[in-house]
C-alpha cells in the first residue's frame, strides 16, 4: 500500500488535466500489482471499482488525500527513510563524479564507464530523477569511449526513455524525445549492419502516437527527421 501512495503521488504531478485512466493503466504506470491498485483506490474513493474502471485526476488526488490520511504515521517513517538514502545517494554521485572527471582527464575511459556503471547500479534507485537522467547519458557517452558493445548501450538507452517515460504526459513526452536527440546517434554509429539505426528508430516510433496527442509532432518530426525514420504517422 505504501509503495502505491508514493507511487500515485509522482504520477498525479505529470497526470494531464484532461486525460482519464483506467485501473489497470493506473497499475501499469505505478507499476503496482492491479489488486493492490483496485483495492486502494475503491477504498479511498468509496465505491466499486473494476480494472477497467476510469478515474479522473480529481478523482485521483481525492484517493491520495484519503490514502495519506489513513497511513500518516507510516508514510511519515517512510518518507524520512527515503530522504536519507536520496541524501546519501546524491553525497555518493558527488563523490564519484570527481572521480569520473579525473579518469575523464587521464582518457582512462573504460575505468571511467565502470566507475560509473556500477554507481548507477547501486544507486538508481534512490537518486532524483534528473540526477539519474544525467547518470544514464553519462554512461552512454562513456560507454561509446570504452567501445562496449551496442547491447549494453542499449541498456542505458533504454533506462533513460523508461524513466522519462513515467507517464502520458507532455513533459514525459518530449524529455523522452530529446534524450533520443541527444544520444541516438551515439548508438547509431556504433551499431553492427544497421543495429543502432533499428534501435533508434525503433524508440522514436513508440514515441510518434503520444507526440502527436500533446502537440509535439514537429520536435518528434525534427528528430525523426535526422534519424531517417518516416514521419507518415505525423501528417
Amino acid at each position: 500500500m505504501l509503495d502505491f501512495i508514493f507511487a500515485l503521488d509522482r504520477f498525479i504531478q505529470k497526470w494531464p488535466a484532461t486525460t482519464q485512466y483506467s485501473i489497470f493503466q493506473i497499475a501499469e504506470l505505478t507499476k503496482t500489482q492491479i489488486a493492490v491498485s483496485v483495492d486502494a483506490l475503491a477504498v479511498a474513493l468509496n465505491r466499486e471499482l473494476d480494472v477497467q474502471d476510469v478515474i479522473t485526476l480529481d478523482d485521483a488526488k481525492k484517493a491520495l488525500i484519503d490514502l495519506e490520511d489513513r497511513m500518516q504515521v507510516q508514510l511519515a517513517a517512510r518518507r524520512k527513510r527515503i530522504e536519507q538514502k536520496r541524501d546519501h545517494a546524491v553525497n555518493a554521485y558527488d563523490s564519484t563524479m570527481e572521480k569520473v572527471r579525473v579518469l575523464q582527464m587521464d582518457k582512462n575511459w573504460r575505468n571511467a564507464y565502470k566507475t560509473l556503471g556500477y554507481f548507477a547500479g547501486r544507486y538508481e534507485g534512490d537518486l532524483p530523477p534528473e540526477i539519474l537522467m544525467a547518470v544514464y547519458g553519462d554512461c552512454i557517452r562513456l560507454g561509446v569511449k570504452s567501445s562496449v558493445n551496442l547491447q549494453e548501450l542499449g541498456v542505458w538507452f533504454k533506462k533513460g526513455l523508461d524513466l522519462s517515460v513515467t507517464s502520458l504526459s507532455r513533459d514525459s513526452i518530449a524529455e523522452a524525445i530529446d534524450f533520443i536527440d541527444a544520444y541516438g546517434d551515439m548508438l547509431v554509429q556504433n551499431g553492427v549492419a544497421g543495429s543502432g539505426q533499428r534501435l533508434v528508430s525503433s524508440a522514436l516510433q513508440s514515441l510518434a502516437m503520444p507526440a502527436t496527442e500533446f502537440e509535439l509532432a514537429e520536435e518528434w518530426r525534427n528528430v525523426a527527421v535526422g534519424f531517417n525514420v518516416g514521419t507518415v504517422a505525423l501528417t
